[in-house]
């Protein structure tokens, strides 16, 4: 019996190990993609300021409502694959 309690809690414990690694993995990874989202917006903002033009701080504006955002259910990679596009 009391080989069993040891299995199972050396089991138990490595299950909860690698459930809770998974989740910092993932919130890690998610965290690094809205940094880098979040980064390249504020690159995009200052290049249309620096023009002066509003043309282009509008298509700016136009850009950021395009974008693919849900609140907290947004996907961090489908925002990123919108901001790889071209303008139009």
């Amino acid at each position: 019996m009391l080989r069993f309690s040891i299995a199972a809690i050396a089991v138990l414990s490595t299950a909860l190990l690698a459930f809770y690694a998974g989740v910092f993995q993932t919130a890690f990874h998610s965290n690094m993609c809205y940094s880098a989202i979040i980064s390249e917006l504020g690159q995009q903002a200052q290049a249309a300021a620096a023009t002066q033009d509003s043309a282009a701080m509008e298509r700016y504006a136009r850009r950021l409502q395009s974008l693919p955002l849900h609140g907290y259910e947004s996907d961090c990679h489908a925002i990123s694959a919108a901001l790889a596009r071209p303008d139009a």
